[in-house]
């Protein structure tokens, strides 16, 4: 009898290495990338398989795959070669890194969840029962209503079969909205209230969300379903995806390029067009139109029917351009990054793997989006800290951008006013190509800075905090009835 394929799987937490089960007789082996559900330990967690995994002499003591989730990879091999190359580069759990490139709660491990299954049974005093009667809980809910570590209490009630274990595996779905769709435009209904739906129906343009045509009119929902009865009216049902791009789009106005725009943009789209991983470091003063190069840029991407990327530094910075980008590019913009909801995460992703959205613009985490086919990563403020992940899996989001265009073969255009000292010394090795935007658009004068020796200051018994050349600014701004901010910095080693 042959022996049962074998195959690693890395799990969702933090082991340096991935776990090798057994197949059942008669499932196929998954392909790299597809999810598993498998038994550690007492609970369950849903994996990534990684590869075929070497006979060792030990497999009687392997444990089977509970089920195979996937008949296809989630994600396409770049992706998953450049969770492999996070795990490695920065020394982290290939789980936790393969977490990254899969959809929210793709893999994850069961919690256990405490139910109570025979009441009559149980003590009347007992705070755990108490907890579970509305309804079951997990374990770590149970400790924060008790204020104390309940396992033991629950250990006890579980011997006793008042209280049953489950292991729980929940994932966020698609939600869905039922749409009414008129049929027949001239359509005839008895009675008042069948009118008044039909009529709304109309006025929507004979299709429109059930929701929103009985939100001040109740009654219309009871009656379009007696009018899909009648064959007038089609209910049907469609996703509804959670959106979190917020205030409305203004429209997008023409831009006359400067010469200094039009002579970088030059060699960014050449670049586009030859594909293959080129990283550009884009030095442009505060002002000098670095924003209108990346959307010329994405606009010649998307002629090609290819995918743009764009990172911006900070989430706050985020609905900013998202709203710009979707002035300039419509419904094809998505947006990703950590402050969104579970569900609002799930949709937007699943919009971008289907290919619904061609242009994502998100913080860090942005960067190991589906976009499939991608011709080109921006990296704005390319020098902030802020790409830096201060959790594990701990990465930079910039380097890791570098990396996808690599693997992709897309140009990478890093912007900066600022451009860090590792991307600046890259570009003066000849590793990235260095092109400058030196001016502020519309001949704007750049804010006058003056810069002063404090230790001096200090040594001459004046202000530590506010020395005469601020002094005498703020003064100014006063005199003039303006205002004035001052920002300390290195806490309280200097004023800026």
């Amino acid at each position: 009898m042959p022996a049962a394929p074998l195959i690693s799987v890395a799990v969702p937490l933090p082991f340096q290495q991935p776990f090798t089960y057994r197949l059942p007789p008669g499932v196929a082996v998954p392909e790299r990338g597809c999810r598993v559900q498998v038994p550690f330990g007492k609970r369950l967690a849903i994996g990534v398989v990684t590869g075929p995994a070497e006979a060792t002499g030990d497999e009687v003591k392997l444990k089977e795959i509970a089920a195979v989730l996937d008949e296809s990879p989630l994600v396409a091999s770049p992706l998953l070669d450049l969770a492999t190359w996070v795990s490695e580069h920065y020394l982290a759990p290939p789980g936790e890194c393969y977490r990254l490139v899969l959809p929210p709660a793709g893999v994850r491990a069961s919690r256990a969840v405490v139910k109570l299954v025979r009441p009559e049974d149980a003590p009347d005093d007992d705070p755990v029962v108490a907890a579970l009667r509305d309804k079951p809980l997990r374990l770590s809910t149970l400790q924060s209503r008790l204020g104390a570590d309940p396992q033991s209490r629950v250990a006890r009630l579980r011997r006793a079969g008042v209280v049953e274990i489950e292991q729980a595996i929940h994932a966020p779905g698609f939600r869905h909205r039922q749409v009414a769709v008129l049929l027949h435009p001239d359509a005839p209904a008895r009675g008042r209230v069948q009118a008044e739906a039909l009529d709304l129906l109309r006025g929507a343009g004979g299709r429109a969300r059930v929701s929103d045509l009985s939100r001040d009119r109740p009654s219309a929902r009871g009656a379009l379903k007696r009018l899909a009865e009648k064959g007038l009216v089609r209910l049907e049902e469609e996703r509804d995806v959670r959106s979190p791009q917020g205030l409305p789009v203004p429209g997008a106005e023409g831009v006359v390029l400067t010469p200094d725009q039009q002579e970088v943009l030059g060699p960014v789209l050449a670049a586009v067009s030859a594909g293959g991983p080129q990283p550009l470091l884009l030095h442009g003063v505060t002002g000098s139109g670095k924003t209108e190069v990346y959307f010329r840029t994405i606009e010649a991407v998307l002629r090609e029917g290819r995918g743009a990327l764009v990172l911006v530094p900070e989430i706050a910075l985020t609905p900013l351009l998202v709203r710009a980008a979707s002035a300039r590019f419509g419904e094809t913009v998505s947006v990703l990054h950590s402050e969104l909801s579970v569900g609002e995460r799930h949709d937007q992703w699943w919009r971008i793997r289907e290919g619904e959205a061609r242009v994502v613009v998100g913080a860090r985490s942005a960067v190991f989006a589906p976009v499939s086919d991608l011709g080109l990563i921006v990296v704005d403020e390319e020098h902030d800290s802020a790409y830096k992940q201060d959790e594990s899996p701990r990465y930079h989001g910039r380097d890791v951008a570098v990396v996808r265009g690599q693997i992709e073969g897309c140009p990478v255009l890093l912007g900066s006013a600022t451009p860090s000292v590792e991307s600046q010394t890259n570009a003066l090795k000849g590793k990235y190509t260095r092109l400058v935007l030196p001016e502020r658009i519309g001949d704007r004068a750049l804010p006058v800075v003056e810069v002063v020796d404090r230790r001096l200051m200090i040594k001459g018994g004046g202000d530590p905090i506010l020395g005469p050349v601020l002094r005498s600014a703020l003064a100014a701004r006063l005199d003039r009835r303006e205002r004035g901010v001052g920002l300390l910095s290195g806490g309280g080693s200097g004023t800026s």
